[in-house]
This record gives C-alpha cells, structure tokens and sequence, in this order.
C-alpha cells in the first residue's frame, strides 16, 4: 500500500468532512450515503473509508471540530465586546441546515457511545473556549470570579444548544437571535460585562 504524505492526509479529511457536511444539509444526514459524499468530491467510496469508518464517524468528527470552529469564530471578532461577538457568533452559526444536524446528531447520539463521547467532549471543549473569552475580557479575576466565568459560560453553552433546538423545529430565528441577545445581555449585566 502506498504512503500517503501527513499534510496530505490531514487535508483530504477536511475535504470529505466539508463535503459531508455539504451533501447532509443537501439531503438530511438519513437521506445521505458514503456513495453521495464521494460523488460530490468526485473521488471512490474506498477513498473515503479510507479515512472514516463510517457515516456515523463522518458526522462525529464534524462535531468533533465544534469547539475549534468556535475559538476561530471568535478570533474573527477581534475588537467587540463579549456581548457583541457573543451575537455575531450565534448569528453566524445557527441556522435551519444547522440546527437540522444536530436534532439528527442527539438522536444518533442516543444510540451511540462514540457520539455521545463527542458530546460531552464538545460540551467542555465550548465551556472552555467560552470561559477562556471572559477571562480575557476580565483579566486577574479571583477564585470567585472565574466560578462565575465558568458557570457563566455553562449557561451559555445550554442556552445555546436550547436555542438551536427551537430554530430546529421552526421556531423563527429572528425570534431564538432575541432570546440570545436578551440572555446575553442579562448574562454580561450579571457579570460586569461590557455591552
């Protein structure tokens, strides 16, 4: 068997990965197979397997890269508040196809441990992500302040993942962005944020 270069490697499985994530927002992660992921990127269905074992994989690891995609969300907001980057990243990533896959991932994720696993993985990997953005925003806290950051950024985090449940099943986004932005603003008054 060949060698493959580990640049190499590593790119071609964000490829699949984006193109899996491309054909489940086209036909819904059920309506989808390896055979439809490898037709978008125009390569064999071995060539995929290659690197993921499964389609259950494909949609853990697009989950899997949550938290990072978040860290690098928030670096594009450079120079807002909290408050502020906090809506323009839940502006930016809840939408219906969004939303959609992850009604599909928490189903699947009932039955799987794997998924359930990245779940819980993703759930820290946000807190911390979201804790670290208040502590930069609030340097030389103490002891109490960063209990406050970390539950602080908990709440968040389930208020999220509630609010991508309600743009899930047709609830208007306009109205989930003003939930968020009245939770935001409650949260950042709490904690001495600037808006």
């Amino acid at each position: 068997m060949p060698k493959v270069v580990p640049g190499y490697q590593k790119e071609a499985k964000k490829r699949i990965l984006q193109a899996a994530l491309e054909v489940f927002e086209e036909r819904g992660y059920y309506g989808s197979t390896m055979d439809n992921v490898a037709e978008k990127l125009n390569i064999s269905k071995g060539a995929i397997y290659r690197y993921f074992s499964s389609k259950h994989q494909l949609l853990g690891e697009l989950y899997a890269s949550g938290p990072e995609n978040l860290k690098s969300m928030f670096l594009t907001t450079a120079g807002l508040s909290v408050v502020d980057a906090s809506k323009e990243v839940f502006n930016r990533m809840v939408t219906k196809s969004f939303a959609s896959l992850w009604v599909v991932f928490l189903a699947e994720a009932s039955k799987n441990p794997d998924l359930r696993k990245t779940i819980r993985d993703n759930i820290d990997g946000f807190n911390d992500v979201l804790e670290e953005l208040l502590k930069k925003n609030t340097p030389n806290m103490g002891r109490k302040e960063l209990d406050q950051a970390h539950r602080s950024a908990v709440i968040l985090g389930l208020l999220f993942n509630g609010l991508v449940s309600w743009v899930a099943v047709g609830i208007p986004e306009t109205e989930v962005r003003k939930v968020w932005e009245d939770s935001i603003e409650i949260l950042s008054s709490a904690f001495g944020l600037k808006a």
